[in-house]
């Protein structure tokens, strides 16, 4: 029987925003979505200019929700229920951008963007396993067909109050 080795290890932002442009991207917008990648060309592929134009304000906001008032939480609550019967950026790149959040903090790679320009990139990781462990409850909850209303606003009270 022969075995053959797999090499899982990370590429570098370079390599991945060559890949890209070698594929058509433009230049910038290769570079930036080498830089949410974490290392991996099949995510940058899927990561187009409009998908991550679509997604940082979404986790900026959601990042800024920490101690806001409640009509800020029943805004994001609509914006992210509307958001996800359209399709566009939501829960999953919410929790995608925990998860990569987790690894820069454990891996504490300064070399790592994974979020939106101006949004902090680490934290505490016990703090972030249970916010995407609530993110991933959250999605189950809908996947269950839980009223997405009432499951995202409690999904973001509770990211509000920490």
């Amino acid at each position: 029987s022969s075995r053959s080795a797999i090499n899982l290890t990370r590429m570098a932002v370079d390599d991945i925003a060559s890949v890209l442009v070698a594929a058509g991207r433009d230049p910038d917008a290769a570079r930036r979505a080498a830089e949410l990648a974490m290392g991996s060309v099949g995510r940058a592929l899927t990561l187009t200019p409009e998908l991550i134009e679509d997604r940082d304000p979404l986790i900026a906001a959601l990042e800024a929700l920490r101690g806001s008032d409640p009509s800020e939480v029943y805004q994001q609550t609509t914006a992210l229920v509307e958001r996800t019967k359209q399709g566009r950026a939501g829960l999953e790149d919410f929790f995608q951008w925990t998860m990569q959040r987790i690894e820069a903090a454990l891996e504490d790679d300064p070399g790592v963007e994974s979020g939106p320009r101006g949004v902090a990139g680490t934290a505490d990781p016990y703090r972030l396993l249970q916010r995407a462990e609530r993110i991933r409850w959250t999605r189950d909850a809908l996947d269950r067909n839980a009223n997405a209303k009432l499951a995202i606003r409690d999904l973001l009270l509770d990211l509000e109050n920490g």
